[in-house]
């Protein structure tokens, strides 16, 4: 909203629909009329990524993600796009901007010397570190607050839902990490310590 006005954007393509911020970004962009909803995941996860609004799913692992937003968009590219997940995410999520589209980067500190004719086609890459307003006195902790009261509304209404929470045990905790840092999690994952020795902790 904030970085995008997403609410006066036809088309969006977002990079990690599967995962928790990507869900939510899925769900936000049908609430507010987004008409093409393209995101990214693989062929297991496309049916959960469907199910919460993506209009195109697009198989990161087996198709070529520029390709399929140019075939989709009529050869235009789209109006905005998000990358959650950072690494060759950050390049097709650039390189499948329109002529002056969008971009947040919320995983990479984004390079616009790496993205294709990025000055010819005039797109603008915004950067956003979603907990960096804490860094920043009343001002960025005014900016978080007042995020966070209109997304728990939407939530209170129903017209978003929370993505899948798995809750594991503190021993599955580790191999969680390492799965979530190989950005291969669904939704959030959430550990349990309700049952640990408090003192060993």
């Amino acid at each position: 909203m904030d970085k995008l006005r997403v609410q006066t954007k036809r088309s969006l393509l977002i990079a990690g629909g599967s995962g928790g911020v990507g869900g939510f970004a899925i769900q936000l962009a049908r609430y507010f009329g987004v008409k093409t909803i393209i995101a990214t995941c693989s062929e297991k996860n496309a049916d959960y990524v469907k199910q919460l609004g993506a209009t195109h799913i697009i198989d990161y692992q087996n198709q070529d993600v520029v390709a399929e937003v140019m075939a989709i968009t009529a050869n235009q590219g789209v109006d905005i796009a998000l990358d959650c997940v950072g690494a060759q995410s950050e390049l097709y999520c650039a390189n499948s901007l329109k002529f002056d589209g969008e971009m947040v980067e919320l995983v990479e500190t984004a390079d616009l010397n790496r993205y294709l004719q990025a000055k010819a086609r005039g797109i603008t890459v915004h950067q956003l570190s979603l907990g960096a307003g804490y860094n920043h006195g009343s001002a960025g902790r005014d900016s978080i607050r007042r995020a966070g009261e209109s997304f728990n509304k939407l939530l209170e209404q129903g017209d978003i839902t929370p993505p899948k929470i798995a809750t594991l045990p503190l021993e599955e905790a580790a191999s969680a990490l390492m799965e979530i840092r190989s950005q291969r999690t669904v939704g959030k994952i959430v550990v349990d310590v309700s049952g640990q020795d408090r003192t060993s902790c």
